[in-house]
């Protein structure tokens, strides 16, 4: 989702990846959706972009997941844009989830699959 630098500019833009994830729902009605990312928003009122996605739930039945462990400063480093990324937000079809609304974030290194 576009960074939050609190432009103008940032609501169209959020307004926009919101829409094309819209259309991608649309297009595949009838199916369950895990949904997730950096979202670069939480639950608490402070974002402008939170009622575009507290819309999109609403709109298609998803439960939004909150993080439940606060302490991980990311989950994803990009080598190429030297930029790192907390994957902490997830939305599901409501159909796919417990009583349980809270995400588990993984510190980094614990999220790495090993075969041995």
């Amino acid at each position: 989702m576009p960074c939050n630098d609190r432009s103008t500019l940032y609501i169209g833009e959020y307004e926009y990846a919101v829409g094309s994830l819209q259309a991608i729902i649309g297009s595949h009605l009838g199916c369950s959706f895990v949904i997730g990312g950096d979202w670069n928003l939480d639950k608490s009122g402070l974002y402008p972009a939170e009622p575009v996605v507290r819309q999109l739930c609403s709109i298609n039945n998803f439960c939004w997941l909150g993080p439940c462990n606060k302490f991980v400063d990311f989950t994803y480093y990009s080598d190429v844009n030297s930029h790192f990324s907390l994957i902490d937000r997830f939305m599901f079809s409501n159909c796919l989830t417990s009583e349980n609304h809270i995400v588990d974030i993984l510190a980094d290194g614990n999220n790495a699959y090993i075969n041995t």
